[in-house]
């Protein structure tokens, strides 16, 4: 196994899901990250090309083998379609239920792994549209369920974001 390889497939992936990691928490900032990730890759194949012409014997063994593969942009791509088909396909998942009640029209919409629960109803509407009743969703820093309800004016405003 070679060292030199080892640290310089820690030290790439690491930085990697760093700069990935933090424009997650930036919101519309985190486009830079398309900018810096080929840039990273560019760099990160050009030491990993210097580190092969130093040393022909970096491919001997399985584990060098895997190492070098880790340098190379296929495991953060691989990541990264990962994670836009997790972040597109189960946290945007909702099931909705509208049924009549006392007159009413009530539309309840789940977002299970967002754990929040929509409630919309056409009450003290003008026009007839859903309107926004209450939030269900858990609080991680309390560890509880928690319900905030919309009166008057807040429902309209919220309904219009949808």
């Amino acid at each position: 196994m070679s060292k030199r390889l080892l640290i310089f497939s820690i030290f790439y992936s690491l930085l990697i899901f760093y700069f990935f990691y933090s424009s997650r928490n930036v919101g519309h900032g985190g486009e830079v990250m398309v900018l810096i990730l080929p840039i990273l890759w560019i760099i990160g194949l050009f030491l990993l090309y210097i580190l092969y012409r130093y040393d022909k014997k970096i491919l001997n063994g399985n584990l060098n083998k895997f190492l070098f593969i880790i340098c190379t942009p296929i495991p953060t791509v691989l990541f990264l379609l990962g994670y836009y088909i997790w972040e597109t396909k189960f946290e945007s998942q909702k099931t909705e239920n509208i049924y009549n009640k006392n007159g009413y029209i009530v539309k309840v919409t789940n977002y299970p792994y967002r754990d929040r629960t929509e409630y919309r109803s056409n009450f003290d509407s003008k026009t007839g549209e859903l309107l926004i009743d209450s939030v269900k969703y858990y609080n991680k820093e309390e560890k509880k369920y928690i319900t905030e309800t919309y009166e008057d004016w807040e429902r309209f405003l919220l309904s219009e974001r949808k």
